[in-house]
């Protein structure tokens, strides 16, 4: 995404680098404890212009332990949206 590289689960972004950060999609329980916790601010790629459901990921997370755990809520949150658009027929099927 904007220039940056990208990481998918069935054809969705869950993940990216932008400038020098890491950004994540998460649920809205994960988003709020990502920032209670860690203060994780919302991803916008223009001053305020916030893409829903992305946070900047704060260093502090990127550069411990934990952080696979965080790229796991991501990847598990677009499994379970992918799932609710196939069990609601609604969008497409590759």
């Amino acid at each position: 995404m904007f220039g940056y590289p990208d990481a998918f689960v069935n054809g969705n972004m869950f993940s990216s680098l932008f400038q020098s950060g890491v950004i994540l999609r998460l649920s809205d329980d994960d988003r709020a404890a990502c920032a209670s916790r860690y203060g994780a601010q919302p991803f916008e790629p223009m001053p305020g212009r916030p893409m829903r459901e992305y946070v900047v990921l704060p260093d502090k997370i990127v550069r411990s332990a934990e952080f696979a755990a965080w790229l796991g809520r991501g990847i598990g949150m677009r499994q379970a949206c992918r799932r609710s658009v196939v069990a609601h027929g609604r969008g497409w099927q590759r």
